[in-house]
C-alpha cells in the first residue's frame, strides 16, 4: 500500500477507500493513474453492479 501510494501520488486513506468500495464518485484521473501504475485495464478496477429492483 505504501509503494502504491507513493507511485500514484495518492494518500493511503484514499487508496483504502477505493479498495473497500467506500467512494461516492469515481475520479477519472485517479483511475487513469491506477491503471498506469498497476499496468491494467479499467475493467480490472471497476465493475458495474445494477441496483436491486423493488
Amino acid at each position: 500500500m505504501n509503494q502504491l501510494s507513493f507511485r500514484t501520488e495518492m494518500q493511503r486513506t484514499q487508496l483504502r477507500n477505493y479498495r473497500d468500495g467506500k467512494i461516492q464518485r469515481l475520479d477519472i484521473d485517479i483511475l487513469k493513474r491506477l491503471c498506469y501504475v498497476l499496468e491494467c485495464d479499467l475493467h480490472d478496477l471497476i465493475e458495474y453492479i445494477p441496483p436491486d429492483k423493488p
